[in-house]
């Protein structure tokens, strides 16, 4: 238990890291560029994070339930490498006029080197994760590439749209190379390529993994079609600091998420009693960070620019959203990695055709705050459907108080 407690503790202390960087590459963009570019930045940005769940073709949640449990014959992640550069290449190509909007001059290549970067960063991560190497999995996924973003960004004194975009471009690919150079360390990466096996595995998790992504982005993806570029930073900037309440169960999910696999394959209500403890524990701990956004969101908000203040409403929204988060905890990768990927296959697909319509009609009749609105609608929903999935399932409330001192 104290090793546990000890792993959630450096977890958490990164993922605090790891928030504040990313608040921080947040508000450097917004100071860099203008409303107008920061809404096309962030626009394609936050398109691109969304297509990795394509591109990716749900080979990540494979590597984090094969590795977790070590029941695997053959060395698996050089070659879901390999079929995840095929993947991007055909997502971009799909989505090229979609993504490459207001004139920018990004060609087909670099969209396609984004995405496959992003796709690696996905993949070297989920694998950390599953071996125990959790610092190093934050690492990947977060820290170095904000860092390395700013870094490049301040290197070249980036203070144009283009500029910007080349700096994240070269973050990713830095990131990715140095991300799969050390896993080079740990596992062949020469490994026969059987695209076929890795697609067949893949297909189980990705409809579910491209439903998560597309609930939580493609609402605010979506409302785009309805919303100026001025408008979609706004409604950005509210999404990434409503985000910051997220941190904790982030860093318990990476802790734990293995060990529930393994735990509910030898005793399931152990395995139960974790999540309890773990949702209850999530919550608690997010309702202070949720005050301070509450009560200090002027002053957050000016940190990105005076232009940005009147973004508090949606903000203020999108956070009393977020708080649905930490009531579920670990429910959702409960259900994913413990044989119900059908359940919560069906409630993510009901969730997300709610988000999407009402984003869509919410941000069309009320503009961003009706697309705030909506979003925030959206995860409460999905949330409340997954605890109440659970207690229908395996007749156990992941709220309930009295698990705490059993």
């Amino acid at each position: 238990m104290f090793v546990a407690l000890r792993k959630i503790g450096f977890v958490l202390l990164l993922r605090v890291l790891a928030a504040l960087l990313a608040f921080y590459t947040a508000s450097f963009v917004t100071n860099t560029l203008s409303v107008y570019e920061s809404g096309v930045f962030f626009f394609v940005s936050t398109s691109i994070l969304m297509l990795t769940s394509f591109s990716t073709f749900g080979l990540q949640n494979v590597v984090l339930k094969f590795y977790s449990q070590k029941k695997y014959e053959y060395n698996l992640v050089g070659s879901f490498y390999r079929t995840s550069f095929v993947t991007s290449c055909l997502v971009i190509l799909m989505s090229y006029s979609f993504i490459c909007i207001e004139g920018l001059l990004f060609d087909w290549f670099a969209l396609v080197v984004l995405l496959y970067c992003s796709s690696l960063l996905q993949l070297s991560s989920l694998y950390y994760q599953a071996v125990g190497r959790l610092s190093r999995s934050i690492l990947f996924q977060t820290i170095l590439v904000n860092l390395l973003f700013v870094a490049c960004a301040k290197l070249i004194d980036a203070n144009t749209l283009i500029e910007v975009f080349l700096s994240f471009l070269a973050a990713y690919v830095l990131c990715a190379m140095c991300a799969v150079g050390l896993v080079s360390f740990r596992e062949s990466l020469c490994q026969e390529w059987l695209m076929a096996r890795d697609l067949t595995l893949g297909k189980q998790f990705f409809y579910i993994n491209t439903l998560s992504q597309v609930l939580m982005l493609g609402g605010a993806v979506l409302a785009k079609a309805n919303l100026s570029n001025e408008e979609f930073a706004m409604l950005s900037v509210g999404l990434r600091i409503s985000a910051l309440l997220n941190f904790l169960i982030v860093a318990i999910n990476f802790v734990y998420s293995p060990k529930l696999v393994n735990m509910h394959s030898e005793n399931k209500m152990r395995a139960l009693m974790l999540l309890n403890r773990i949702s209850i524990l999530s919550l608690l701990c997010s309702l202070p960070v949720f005050l301070f956004l509450m009560f200090f969101s002027f002053e957050i908000l000016r940190l990105f620019g005076e232009e940005y203040v009147q973004a508090s409403g949606i903000l203020l929204v999108l956070v009393a959203g977020q708080v649905s988060v930490s009531m579920l905890g670990a429910g959702g990768q409960y259900l994913m990695l413990t044989g119900h990927e059908i359940l919560l296959r069906n409630i993510t697909t009901v969730s997300v055709i709610f988000s999407l319509t009402s984003a869509y009609v919410g941000s069309l009749f009320y503009g961003v705050i009706g697309a705030a609105s909506s979003i925030a609608i959206s995860v409460v929903f999905h949330n409340i459907s997954i605890i109440c999935a659970i207690y229908y399932r395996e007749r156990f409330f992941i709220l309930s108080p009295r698990g705490l001192f059993r």
